[in-house]
């Protein structure tokens, strides 16, 4: 008997064991899942009925009780402060980076006193969480300044990774969603294969997909690498499925009309609430290549200069630093394109400092 319950406790910490390596192979895609913590509280929550359609949850330890990961912030805004508002997704959150490490925090230190810079990201938010985010909650903090985080990534299909709530999101509205097209041939199928997998099958396929997320060993699938002059550069922008970095390089592509539409939308609610905006486009590691060839950050700005918006395009910076410990590039087993050690957030955070000096902002 004894032997048997030595058995089946070993049998269920591997297949627990298991299943969260899954897990966490499947959120690191496009970002890392935070996991429950000591006492079992999730770091996510739906709010619905919200149309931001989530929050970051305010039991965990690492969020304060208006949902972000940050202190408490004063409501009116007293007197005699500047306040910046930063909103992104987990590249500005901090993956695996100490709140005070992250470049809203950092940037609040370079700019010293008087100065307020809010990290109101939340993990796997798209630019369309993000204008809602602010519209339902951010505006109350009466900010002077908005800084909205752009990640390349943020024009990837959501479906595949708002799955980190205590209870999955029913519907998501197609409003957002970038491309309806490639959802119905791309995603939905993903999305079926996940409902009758049985778990030796997800094991291998989460096996396939650490393979494929792998620089240096990633699968030949349409969009996942492009050829230019003979040279094979990657072009994934997430690891779930083959969405190419090339969408962002073409005004008539459907993720970029949709970016486009999100965007003056954010820009509209922003500037009606009284404050400045500035976009700051932050590259995926590979772009760091002086001689890689697809640069939607022309376009972005491009964008930027049409509606007379602030932008700031950190390739430049990256490209030029002497550090080569930007990126965490291997994280849990897998190729971390997308977010930043301590060096990049600091170099970010120095990056915004010179522009906000430059350009006076926030006015």
């Amino acid at each position: 008997m004894q032997h048997s319950r030595t058995l089946l406790i070993n049998l269920s910490v591997a297949v627990g064991a298991i299943l969260l390596t899954l897990a966490l192979i499947e959120a690191g895609l496009r970002i890392i899942q935070q996991p429950p913590n000591n006492d079992g509280v999730p770091s996510h929550v739906l709010c619905s009925p919200c149309p931001q359609l989530y929050v970051a949850n305010p039991k965990d330890p690492e969020i304060s009780s208006q949902g972000l990961r940050d202190r408490e912030i004063a409501i009116p805004k007293p007197q005699g402060i500047t306040r910046i508002l930063v909103i992104g997704d987990s590249v500005a959150w901090g993956v695996n980076v100490h709140a005070k490490d992250t470049f809203p925090k950092q940037l609040e230190k370079l700019l010293g006193k008087g100065t307020e810079v809010i990290n109101a990201s939340v993990n796997g938010y798209t630019t369309y969480n993000q204008l809602h985010f602010y519209r339902e909650e951010l505006n109350q903090f009466e900010p002077d300044l908005v800084i909205v985080t752009f990640n390349l990534n943020d024009v990837a299909d959501p479906s595949l990774h708002w799955n980190y709530t205590t209870e999955s999101i029913s519907e998501i509205p197609s409003a957002a969603i970038p491309n309806q097209g490639y959802h119905e041939t791309h995603i939905i199928p993903i999305l079926e294969s996940r409902k009758s997998d049985s778990l030796l099958e997800q094991t291998r396929l989460g096996q396939e997909v650490t393979k494929t997320i792998n620089v240096t060993n990633i699968t030949d699938q349409s969009g996942s690498y492009t050829t230019v002059d003979g040279n094979r550069w990657p072009t994934y922008i997430t690891g779930e499925d083959t969405i190419s970095i090339e969408v962002l390089t073409n005004r008539t592509s459907p993720e970029w009309q949709w970016l486009e539409n999100i965007f003056d939308e954010l820009v509209k609610a922003v500037k009606s609430s009284g404050s400045d905006i500035l976009i700051l486009i932050v590259p995926v590691s590979y772009q760091l290549d002086p001689s890689y060839p697809f640069i939607p950050q022309q376009q972005l700005t491009d964008y930027c200069q049409e509606r007379s918006i602030n932008c700031l395009d950190l390739l430049p910076a990256f490209r030029n630093s002497a550090s080569n410990d930007l990126y965490f590039n291997n994280l849990f087993g897998y190729t971390d394109i997308w977010h930043l050690t301590p060096d990049g957030h600091k170099l970010a955070a120095a990056e915004l400092e010179d522009f906000l000096t430059v350009s006076r902002l926030p006015r």
